[in-house]
């Protein structure tokens, strides 16, 4: 009785554990499906989120393109034909096989929209952005290089249109290399600095005396157009005496060479002059604008001012005494002032150095500057204001965006 017992016990046990691995074995089957299937997923949901982010970059780098060619056709057309504005279909990007296609629409009236579309195989993204319009002068000084600002020397802004004193201004760099901008002892920017793409504030900027706004990298390179002098000019020959020069005399000459005490006076209105060779100025000689009048000079050499030497602006507007640098890399412009100074400098080959008796007003936007005095940089916001499409020194840039 007890052996057939024993005999049944085991039959059951046999007959239970049967069941009992066929179930567990359907289970890690289960269980290794489910993992499988997770993973495909996963897979899966990574390569849509990366085809996703390819897409992405695709799209923003058809926005870029779209701004390079609606500055490159700022740049090159004298009067704005709003007729073909900038179009592009399924561009692949270098080695790459992502492809973006992007629309421009609007008029200088209303304003401009672009839409970028980037594809990155099913994927798809676009960008929607609004540009504006700005200026070269919209800093008050920029830089491609070295930027100096002397012991004692400050930067600040106003508005010479609207009278508003002690308004924020911004300076800066394109370079990332160490100690691009030196702010020395005592020295003080109302404003912010900032420095290039990608740089590293705290190690371009060497700040010995006081920025009150931030330091930070600017998501784009400052923009400094190409300049050239009008063409048209009639051949004018020298000038190296006293001389007064009205609207009739406006063209090209060979150099300036004023001597101790002399004087260009500009009246009458407005002077065009391009300078083929250089200028220089000994000690006390004086380029002279009356009120009512203006210079507009393009100089393709260098420029030399003795002590007691300089610029004095009458009319207390920077944009009534306009300076062009349109030499080459390596131009050197040395420009002084006996009180106040009031111009503004667009040279971006050139190494500039401005040193005045009193403060001094206008923008800067050169290769490399030094501010060689104790005085005051007052950056002109009035001097960016009103800007039209088809002024000189105008660009494109993003005012908002979105993306979807």
């Amino acid at each position: 009785m007890v052996e057939k017992k024993r005999k049944t016990t085991k039959r059951f046990r046999t007959g239970f554990a049967l069941p009992l691995v066929a179930s567990v074995i359907i289970i890690l089957i289960l269980m290794g499906t489910s993992m499988l299937s997770l993973g495909q997923h996963a897979r899966v949901r990574s390569l849509r989120t990366t085809s996703d982010i390819a897409a992405r970059i695709a799209a923003d780098a058809g926005l870029v393109k779209a701004i390079f060619l609606m500055n490159r056709k700022v740049e090159s057309e004298a009067v704005w034909n709003n007729d073909d504005l900038p179009l592009l279909e399924n561009f692949k990007l270098p080695n790459s096989s992502e492809t973006y296609n992007f629309n421009v629409e609007g008029d200088p009236s209303t304003g401009f929209s672009i839409v970028s579309t980037g594809y990155s195989g099913l994927a798809e993204r676009k960008v929607y952005s609004s540009i504006r319009l700005a200026s070269i002068y919209d800093f008050g000084i920029a830089v491609k290089a070295d930027l100096i600002l002397y012991p004692n020397s400050a930067v600040t802004a106003y508005d010479s249109d609207t009278g508003e004193t002690n308004l924020w201004t911004t300076i800066g760099t394109n370079s990332i290399g160490d100690d691009s901008v030196l702010v020395m002892n005592n020295a003080t920017v109302a404003g912010d600095v900032v420095v290039g793409l990608g740089g590293d504030p705290s190690v371009v900027i060497q700040n010995r005396g006081e920025i009150e706004g931030g330091t930070w990298a600017m998501p784009t390179e400052y923009y400094f157009p190409p300049v050239y002098p009008p063409a048209g000019l009639a051949y004018r020959g020298f000038i190296k005496n006293n001389v007064t020069i009205g609207p009739a005399n406006s063209g090209e000459y060979s150099y300036i060479a004023l001597g101790n005490s002399e004087v260009i006076t500009v009246d009458g209105g407005h002077v065009v002059m391009h300078i083929t060779g250089d200028i220089g100025m000994r000690n006390g000689a004086e380029i002279l604008i009356n009120a009512g009048s203006s210079l507009e000079l393009y100089i393709d050499g260098n420029w030399e001012s003795k002590e007691g030497s300089g610029i004095n602006n009458l009319n207390g507007i920077p944009s009534n005494m306009s300076i062009y640098g349109t030499g080459e890399l390596g131009q050197s412009i040395d420009i002084k002032a006996n009180n106040e100074l009031y111009a503004t400098v667009y040279a971006p080959n050139a190494q500039v150095g401005v040193k005045a008796g009193g403060d001094m007003y206008g923008s800067f936007i050169v290769h490399d500057f030094e501010m060689k005095s104790k005085s005051t940089m007052n950056h002109d916001k009035a001097l960016s204001k009103n800007k039209t499409i088809d002024d000189f020194g105008v660009y494109f840039t993003v005012s908002s965006w979105r993306e979807e």
